[in-house]
């Protein structure tokens, strides 16, 4: 599959679309978006959800689901002034997953 590098991911800010976004990540050459993608989505999330607009509200709860899209999109911020050109991690996404608690193998 092609990565694409440039755009945005159009899914709504739930929950469960989250931890798809991260294990997109954790995908990595399998994945078909773009660390810049995820974490200027997780950006929005971060800014835009609504738990009583999320219909799996109950997944885990909204103030960790918040935290953790911030330090995704923070974690992008910080790496891509890397003068070493560091992306994010298979491992950072997984770790991203087991905070929220979520088993998703």
């Amino acid at each position: 599959m092609t990565k694409v590098a440039f755009g945005k991911i159009d899914y709504p800010f739930t929950k469960t679309n989250l931890v798809k976004v991260l294990d997109e990540g954790k995908s990595k050459n399998e994945a078909n978006v773009s660390d810049e993608m995820i974490a200027n989505w997780c950006y929005e999330f971060y800014l835009a959800y609504n738990e009583y607009d999320d219909a799996q509200g109950d997944l885990f709860p909204a103030e960790l689901a918040k935290k953790v899209a911030l330090d995704v999109s923070s974690q992008w911020e910080a790496d891509v002034g890397n003068t070493n050109g560091r992306v994010l991690t298979s491992d950072q996404y997984a770790m991203w997953i087991d905070e929220l608690g979520v088993n998703n193998a």
